[in-house]
């Protein structure tokens, strides 16, 4: 025996390691797990004629950082990440990002981050949504078991990996006004974004303030105020309507807070065109005198006279942005060149 192949189930690519002495121990190897949680390490050794042995695996379980998820990560290695529903089974999976100086990184291989099915689902995460843990958290727009011609809104726990927890850490969202109900019952896109209100009364915008949710229903938007201690997304106001504008042709996407004001930027990317613009976030006041964001700005007619990019339509059909992938400083985006899953 000469040397050791080995790989992960998270990372497929063989590598190769040789052994101090013939037929011993291996020459130290070095490997960042992607994600926390329970994972293989696969082994087979070789021979000086290149064979290979039967595999071994290995199990292990890294433990995640302590503390709350960054705004985009789901795993607490600082780095923004990805979940996907794959077209063809349904399967949800988590896509951990794994920074690389020299070409700014890739994804990781995903692991089955739940045994139901997302088929058919719009999903979406920006912050936690529960009081227990800080962990980023799923929201899955789906068709209803009743009745498939209408959406339901469910919240999944991230179990602090990316993977969800067990029937226990589900639980659908609902509003108290019926006609705010019908807004995502026959909504096209759902996004979570960080607190466009100051729930906690503490006079500022922050990750301390509940997560809302914004639903693009045809040519109309709209907010819709969330709460972690609590599932109706009206409890303290019906939905706004945001902007004078039509949504239609709009596929929208969060980067993060790209002017430090706390409060999420809006991407929206003309399916016509490809032209991305960007909706810049204000900090403004309510009618109460409390410190919110200010909603006039998803009115402004200037924003779709000017685009900060273009992503091909054709080429690109689905792009997204969680953030700053890179850790360049800049928020980037992921586009899938063929038919996409769905992705948050």
């Amino acid at each position: 025996m000469t040397g050791y192949a080995w790989w992960s189930d998270q990372d497929s690519p063989f590598r190769q390691a040789r052994t101090i002495t013939t037929g011993g121990k291996s020459e130290p190897v070095t490997f960042k797990p992607y994600s926390a949680g329970p994972q293989y390490l696969y082994v087979r050794s070789v021979n000086a004629a290149g064979n290979h042995s039967d595999q071994y695996a290995y199990h292990f379980q890294p433990e995640r950082t302590a503390g709350p998820d960054k705004p985009g990560e789901l795993n607490a290695d600082a780095t923004v990440d990805l979940w996907a529903v794959d077209p063809g089974t349904g399967t949800l999976r988590p896509y951990p990002w794994q920074r690389d100086g020299a070409t700014g990184g890739t994804l990781g291989a995903g692991v089955p981050a739940a045994q139901i099915s997302f088929a058919g689902s719009t999903i979406t995460h920006r912050g936690s949504w529960n009081t227990e843990d800080g962990y980023e958290d799923l929201i899955a727009l789906r068709p209803s078991a009743e009745n498939p011609q209408e959406k339901e809104l469910w919240l999944y726990k991230n179990d602090g990996s990316g993977r969800l927890r067990s029937a226990s850490g589900m639980s659908e969202l609902d509003a108290l006004n019926p006609a705010n109900r019908s807004l995502w019952a026959q909504a096209d896109q759902v996004l979570s974004i960080a607190s466009m209100n100051d729930d906690n009364s503490d006079g500022g915008l922050n990750d301390a303030d509940d997560p809302d949710l914004l639903v693009r229903k045809g040519g109309g938007f709209y907010l819709s105020f969330g709460s972690r201690a609590n599932p109706y997304l009206d409890n303290f106001s019906d939905a706004i309507a945001l902007g004078s504008v039509d949504w239609q042709n709009m596929t929208l996407s969060v980067p993060g807070d790209l002017n430090g004001d706390g409060l999420s930027e809006l991407w929206a990317k003309d399916s016509a065109t490809g032209k991305i613009h960007q909706y810049t976030s204000r900090v403004g006041t309510d009618e109460f005198g409390s410190v919110s964001a200010d909603l006039t700005v998803y009115a402004d007619a200037a924003v779709r006279s000017v685009s900060i990019g273009n992503v091909p339509a054709g080429s690109y059909p689905i792009p997204l942005s969680n953030g700053d992938f890179e850790g360049d400083g800049f928020a980037a985006i992921v586009a899938p060149r063929t038919a996409p899953p769905c992705m948050a």
